[in-house]
């Protein structure tokens, strides 16, 4: 076996799924990383310091034998294990540093000394992360279709339902890789990723969909900010210049999937998270916390009746899970906030609308094809 991964090895091996050993420090992969990666470092956050700054102080030879010493005996012993392990559990393992230079050249000879061959990734993570920054200029060659719609309109449910089960088209659901519903109320109970690795992890989504050729990729409409994740120009552009199909949905079926989504099926999963008062607690914060937010855009006036009125929706809930009671609020935020600022983005996007239709249009599989057409 080569001591290197080819470019088209890795690359293959990260299109099809397969798991990396990130043998860098914590907080390096925590800042971006090969998606579908374990961090299992040669060297610890503390460990990484220490040597780094004898580098400076010192040379680099001084630095190697800190390094030796900091990981030797026992904490040498179990380093190897873990990765043995891995790669025992994952044969076709490979593993990759972040210039592809002596640490992961000395976690690969360790190996090798149990008798364990795994190749490594020659340049490293940086190697990897230019490749992934290439990947995202493809968008631009991508077909792509934007969908768009009120809040509410079930954007987000459709394209999910039809990336399961319509073969002719590809979906790059540019939410789910953000960890964000893309607007005030959009935070998810689990956090998001960092800047890179949502980039990382676009990139590889886009070159999945450049390599398929299906006949459309479609994109929800989204604004360059999702939560804290910011749309690359590479992708921003495109999906602002595509094609837009707009679902048109009556304000009292927008309110009844905004009243699933965040208050009925929010409550279910922090009840599965946590005990049942904490849920409730977590709820009220989740749904008040936005207000203050948007307090200046809403005007003080209406974010205070906001608040009352899902206070008051939040008690009779609480008490009878009554959930209709939290349509007022949603209503209202709707009326004053969200339709104005969405028909004003939808009067600058009019000319590149090619289809208004309703979200029961989407039921049907013969209708999203007569649109790719």
């Amino acid at each position: 076996m080569s001591a290197f991964a080819t470019d088209e090895q890795w690359q293959s091996h990260l299109l099809n799924g397969g798991v990396f050993l990130d043998v860098r420090a914590p907080i390096e992969y925590s800042e971006g990383s090969v998606p579908g990666s374990m961090c299992l470092p040669l060297l610890t956050d503390d460990e990484r310091h220490q040597v780094g700054l004898t580098y400076k102080e010192e040379g680099p030879d001084a630095a190697i034998k800190l390094g030796h010493s900091l990981v030797s005996g026992p904490t040498r012993a179990a380093r190897i294990e873990s990765w043995a392990h891995l790669a025992k559990t994952h044969p076709d393992l490979i593993l990759y540093c972040f210039r592809g230079g002596q640490r992961s050249q000395i976690s690969q000879a360790w190996l090798s000394e149990a008798n364990i061959r795994v190749p490594r990734i020659q340049g490293g993570y940086k190697a990897t992360r230019n490749q992934f920054l290439s990947w995202l200029d493809e968008c631009s060659k991508l077909p792509l279709i934007c969908l768009s719609g009120h809040t509410g309109s079930g954007k987000t449910r459709i394209l999910k339902r039809h990336k399961a089960e319509t073969p002719s088209i590809t979906v790059i659901d540019l939410e789910g890789l953000a960890h964000h519903r893309g607007s005030a109320y959009g935070n998810e109970l689990d956090p998001q990723p960092s800047q890179v690795n949502f980039e990382n992890q676009l990139a590889l989504e886009i070159h999945r969909a450049h390599l398929l050729r299906k006949k459309t990729v479609w994109m929800e409409d989204e604004a360059r900010t999702i939560g804290k994740m910011t749309l690359p120009d590479s992708v921003f552009l495109p999906l602002r210049q595509c094609p837009l199909v707009v679902i048109d949905e009556a304000q009292d079926v927008r309110a009844q999937v905004i009243l699933e989504e965040y208050v009925i099926d929010a409550i279910a999963e922090l009840r599965r998270r946590m005990p049942e008062h904490l849920a409730w607690q977590t709820l009220r914060s989740r749904l008040t916390d936005p207000i203050h937010k948007i307090s200046r855009k809403l005007g003080g006036a209406r974010a205070q009746e906001a608040l009352r009125l899902i206070e008051t929706a939040l008690v009779e809930s609480e008490q009878s899970e009554k959930w209709s009671a939290h349509l007022p609020w949603i209503e209202f935020l709707l009326e004053n906030y969200y339709d104005p600022f969405y028909s004003k983005h939808m009067e600058r996007q009019k000319h590149r609308i090619v289809a208004k239709v309703p979200g029961v249009f989407f039921d049907s599989l013969s209708n999203i094809e007569s649109l790719q057409t």
